[in-house]
């Protein structure tokens, strides 16, 4: 499986199970994607800077588009301080997926994490126990009465 194929197939995967908005927001495609593919890091980074950015489309707007292309790599390879051959197969990658619909991203507050599901039974139910019951405390030692002391004469 090629490059591209296999980071389409975890892209395709993403938008499946979380819509359009989920992979407009770098925050939450970044860390999910990166942790399934971790030797794709590079380019999952540059793919979701160009999916934040819309810039398939604006690759299609340009009167020029080999040299905004090129331009466009280059400005997202410095401002993710990773390499300018990551930037092609991204691309091609958006261009496979075609435009995205306005979906909202999930909220960030909980990250992907929990995305798995505990299936069974619910658990047992808890035993009711009554509440423990003290004695009462017993009475204090009290020491004997100090002896008084004889005066001298």
């Amino acid at each position: 499986m090629s490059l591209e194929d296999r980071l389409y197939a975890l892209v395709d995967h993403a938008r499946q199970q979380n819509g359009d908005g989920f992979l407009r927001a770098p925050a939450q495609l970044v860390p999910r994607l990166s942790s399934q593919a971790p030797d794709l890091h590079a380019e999952v980074r540059m793919l979701a800077s160009i999916l934040e950015q819309d810039m398939v489309a604006r690759i299609a707007g340009s009167a020029d588009q080999a040299a905004e292309e090129g331009r466009l790599a280059t400005e997202v390879a410095t401002r993710e301080r990773i390499s300018v051959s990551a930037f092609a197969p991204a691309l091609a990658v958006a261009r496979r997926l075609g435009p995205l619909g306005p979906g909202q991203a999930a909220p960030a507050g909980g990250g992907w994490a929990g995305d798995s599901v505990a299936v069974g039974g619910a658990p047992p139910p808890q035993p009711q126990y009554a509440p423990p019951v003290y004695p009462p405390p017993q009475p204090g030692y009290a020491p004997p009465p100090p002896v008084a002391a004889a005066k001298p004469p």
